[in-house]
């Protein structure tokens, strides 16, 4: 039986080389940019990518520097090229899966013409028959001016979990040590599958704090949670618009959430009430109405249309019964002898 599946996965790779050759070859390689970029796979199937690159295009320099704000320009010309074409590329094997950037977008800039990008896709890697495996591996293209290239790298670093049993990988990478795997000139991304030993340890985020603000108006609720992960992700189910910051363990995750809404308006107030069921409970839960475990309420109250009519008609009341009190008081005074 092994012998039967390692001869399937060897002929797999061989159709997968003969495929990808013929893509790779009708398409020049992107002469934008050098870039370097690194893969980090977690133990539960997260990915991160970390994509430094320089722009080395004298054209596109001119371009930028043209511009009005040409940082800017140089840093949506980033976004453009590298990382949407990646997100695109992605998109076109696989439709179900979540794309987290930081709070500030995904480039930073570095300096001269050097710039960052940096996201994560969860899954990145998912179970299949070897173990978890890439569902984007593939030929990469890049997108500019109108034209599709093949969206060279000068390295891709593949860093696997460092406990896990590698299976494979494909390409035959160019370095490999300690389940770090490095291909030169590389456009496109690696075929891998590993096992890892520990697999009821794969989810070890411990939810810590969760900051609620509520906005009827957007009909949503915004929220920053805060996590303490082992070597993993922060997942949040349902969670839309969502970015991270990550420093060691502790991840912050920022989002929106679209709640169950009730709404009702009096004469002096209207009220609106969030509700959400969490996908799990916090330590601690800031900006709720009230919290019963995972069930959460939100209530916002304010002024009804008729709040400042009826104040001010009992504010008339109040002055016309204090004026003709002191007039009664006043023509009392008068009438004693």
């Amino acid at each position: 039986m092994k012998r039967t599946a390692l001869t399937v996965l060897i002929v797999a790779f061989l159709l997968a080389g003969t495929l990808w050759k013929p893509t790779m070859a009708g398409k020049g390689p992107q002469d934008v940019f050098d870039a370097v970029m690194t893969i980090t796979v977690y133990a539960d199937g997260t990915g991160t990518a970390d994509v430094v690159v320089e722009l080395k295009n004298p054209s596109y320099q001119s371009i930028v520097l043209a511009a009005n704000n040409s940082r800017e320009e140089f840093r949506k010309l980033v976004e453009q090229l590298v990382y949407t074409n990646l997100a695109e590329d992605m998109k076109e094997r696989r439709e179900n899966f979540t794309i987290y950037v930081p709070p500030g977008g995904p480039v930073k800039l570095l300096g001269g013409w050097r710039a960052e990008v940096t996201f994560s896709v969860v899954p990145f890697a998912v179970p299949g028959e070897h173990g978890m495996e890439c569902p984007y591996s593939g030929p990469l293209d890049f997108v500019a001016g109108g034209r599709v290239y093949s969206f060279l790298f000068r390295r891709v670093i593949l860093i696997l979990p460092r406990n896990a049993t590698v299976v494979y990988t494909f390409p035959e990478p160019n370095q490999s040590s300690d389940n770090v795997f490095i291909w030169d000139n590389a456009t496109f991304l690696p075929m891998f599958a590993f096992k890892e030993p520990q697999v009821s340890n794969r989810n070890g985020c411990t939810p810590l704090e969760l900051n609620l603000s509520y906005s009827p108006a957007e009909a949503k609720v915004f929220f920053n949670a805060s996590f303490l992960c082992n070597g993993t992700f922060p997942k949040f189910p349902g969670a839309k618009g969502v970015s991270y910051t990550r420093e060691g363990n502790l991840s912050v995750v920022s989002g929106y959430l679209v709640p169950k809404i009730s709404y009702t308006e009096g004469l002096l107030e209207k009220e609106w009430k969030a509700e959400l069921e969490l996908p799990f409970g916090f330590r601690k839960v800031n900006g709720a109405s009230t919290v019963k475990g995972k069930s959460v309420e939100i209530t916002v109250t304010k002024r009804g249309p008729l709040w400042l009519p009826f104040w001010a008609g009992v504010s008339l009341v109040l002055i016309g019964i204090t004026i003709a009190g002191v007039r009664r008081w006043k023509h009392g005074r008068k009438d004693k002898p």
